[in-house]
């Protein structure tokens, strides 16, 4: 199928899932069933954004105008292992898989696998070969080239597995956001979608605060407080209640406002219903500190330009553009030049 005739397909995709409000709810039903970290609301939510930021034929034909068309006329077999730790979160590596005329070969998370069929199957009634492009597996085989998504340690194993083919091979990172004094009440608030949009499972969730010298923390608790409702959700819950005994036993130095837990420390990753928090002197300051921990770091939110990053206006988070590329690799043209 021609790539404009894809362009056509993914958008016609896209209109409907607006149109409709994501998922049928019986899908996203399913989906929470599967895992109870996707309420419907989320799932939803996560749908939406998706078809406003993905699927729009007019984003997509911008997007693409900055590629060349594939070095090789041959279609490649790629094997995608994605993750599960949010609704849809391997979506956009299946899109840039099928815009590139390759066979997605799909290694799903079983926790995510019911939304990702739903929406390939939404889109071959408006491209009746994309079918022939998908195929859901088991165990990967068969491959000529991997996309795998995971922690630090299965990403070292992936590295020697998928070693002998083209690969791309994702690991732990987290978003932070860098706070200065004057930084506004109205982009605070919205630091909150930053922190709790699902939970704050993505690997683009801010874990960790880099606030200016002489911040007072107290503005964070007041600015989240509209979040409070998050605690209502038992596995949210449940974290946070161990992040509280923990802290307690180990009498650790910590702020808590009832549903999220605040602790100042150097590392970028937090657990669960728990933001680290550390202080700067000045730009130059948290300049270096950021380049120093480029590799773990997915997005940076600010109100300012950090040198060697893009940044993201506070709650935006998780409104990635189409060339917002996990882990800063251009995953289009990796495959294009497949």
């Amino acid at each position: 199928m021609e790539l404009n005739n894809r362009i056509a397909a993914l958008g016609a995709l896209g209109t409907q899932l607006m149109s409709q409000g994501g998922v049928p709810e019986n899908v996203a039903l399913k989906a929470k069933v599967l895992n109870p970290w996707f309420t419907v609301e989320n799932v939803q939510k996560a749908t939406i954004e998706i078809a406003k930021a993905y699927l729009d034929e007019k984003k997509l034909k911008a997007w693409l105008s900055d590629y060349t068309s594939p070095k090789s006329e041959s279609p490649k077999n790629v094997g995608l292992l994605l993750a599960g730790n949010i609704p849809l979160v391997g979506f956009h590596d299946v899109l840039c898989t099928y815009v590139a005329g390759h066979k997605a070969i799909i290694k799903a998370s079983e926790r995510d696998q019911v939304l990702l069929e739903y929406i390939l199957s939404v889109l071959g009634e408006y491209d009746d070969q994309s079918q022939e492009k998908f195929e859901f597996v088991e165990r990967l085989s068969d491959y000529e080239a991997v996309i795998a998504t995971g922690s630090d340690s299965s990403g070292r194993y992936f590295k020697k597995y998928f070693g002998n083919v083209p690969n791309i091979i994702r690991m732990n990172r987290n978003g932070i956001a860098v706070v200065y004094n004057d930084t506004s009440e109205e982009r605070l608030e919205k630091l909150g979608k930053d922190i709790f949009s699902y939970f704050g499972l993505g690997c683009r969730n801010v874990s960790k605060l880099y606030l200016e010298k002489g911040f007072d923390v107290q503005r964070i608790f007041a600015a989240i407080e509209k979040h409070r409702d998050i605690i209502h959700h038992h596995k949210y819950k449940n974290n946070y209640d161990y992040n509280f005994a923990m802290y307690l036993l180990n009498k650790d130095d910590f702020l808590t406002n009832d549903f999220l837990v605040m602790r100042e420390n150097e590392d970028i990753g937090s657990r669960i219903a728990a933001l680290h928090y550390s202080f700067f002197d000045d730009r130059p300051a948290i300049q270096s500190e950021l380049l120093a921990h480029k590799e773990a770091i997915q997005c940076v939110i600010s109100d300012r330009p950090v040198d060697e990053f893009k940044v993201f206006d506070f709650g935006e988070a998780q409104q990635p553009a189409l060339d917002d590329y996990a882990d800063d690799i251009d995953t289009l043209e990796f495959l294009l030049e497949l």
